[in-house]
């Protein structure tokens, strides 16, 4: 829009003439809808005092705000880019309130706020396994392990997640964890190793029966006998507790970047162990 008439506009919006209002209330949705896209933000998961609300009411707000400014005379800018920047704040402003008032209805068993959330997480897991080949019963498998492990550990554990981005990314460490396991879990069932391949795997699994209530046991076993200290750290500590990267990167004082690039090795060697050990038995059974 030239500046022009994008000034002729917020003249309109300073007088409160229906057509600026409503050209303000479809543009202001069309770009909330696309910052939210790009960085990952759910405009559903909002909630107030009153309760859940629409991401309707949400965009209703935002025009409020910048309609306050307008009106106020603090729209100093003039120009488009000032305008779309003062939207993108007050949108940011706004969702951090109303996603804390959502999280607080998630950590009360709100039905109301988990069937969004989990109508929203279908979409994205069958997406995410749909791009990695993962399809039928397989899918449904990992999906549902990974929602009950997500509502568990959700409703069990003291989390402080500041927006919908936080929240969605601790759900989608369980579902790249559980698909690891599911296709560890796979592989045994489609191979008969010999007892001596798994020995100090399954002999410290039995060993420690008590520790078996511990979904995660087996796999540590491995995790134990692959990787370094350092990766292990990294890795059950981004998967198990839920800690974001840049704080495991500080603990282990290395860049964010080396810590993502830690994280891809350590996985590559965990896929490693998987791979020599299915070689190994077609070599002995050829």
């Amino acid at each position: 829009m030239k500046l022009e008439k994008f000034n002729i506009w917020v003249k309109k919006l300073e007088t409160l003439e229906a057509d600026a209002l409503a050209s303000l209330h479809s543009h202001v949705e069309i770009l909330m809808n696309s910052w939210a896209r790009r960085e990952k933000f759910e405009l559903s998961w909002v909630a107030s005092n009153k309760g859940i609300e629409s991401s309707q009411g949400l965009v209703d707000l935002v025009c409020s705000r910048f309609k306050e400014t307008v009106i106020s005379g603090g729209f100093e800018g003039r120009n488009y880019a000032a305008y779309t920047a003062i939207i993108y704040a007050n949108t940011q402003d706004i969702l951090k309130d109303q996603f804390a008032q959502f999280y607080k209805l998630i950590g009360e068993k709100n039905n109301s706020a988990w069937k969004l959330v989990y109508e929203r997480l279908y979409i994205y897991a069958a997406k995410w396994l749909s791009g990695r080949s993962i399809e039928g019963d397989a899918a449904i498998e990992i999906y549902q392990d990974s929602v009950l492990t997500f509502f568990e550990k959700v409703n069990t554990q003291k989390f402080s997640f500041e927006n919908s981005r936080e929240f969605k990314s601790y759900f989608f460490r369980i579902l790249e964890f559980k698909t690891m396991e599911n296709s560890r879990k796979r592989m045994l069932q489609r191979k008969r190793y010999p007892d001596t391949e798994w020995k100090h795997f399954i002999g410290a699994e039995t060993a420690e029966k008590n520790e078996t209530d511990d979904r995660y046991f087996f796999i540590e076993k491995i995790m134990d006998k692959s990787i370094s200290k350092d990766e292990l750290y990294l890795l059950k500590h981004y998967y198990f507790h839920g800690e974001k990267l840049s704080d495991i990167a500080k603990a282990l004082r290395i860049s964010d970047g080396n810590c993502r690039q830690k994280k891809l090795q350590a996985l590559r060697k965990i896929a490693a162990v998987y791979q020599k050990m299915e070689f190994n038995s077609l070599q002995k059974t050829n």
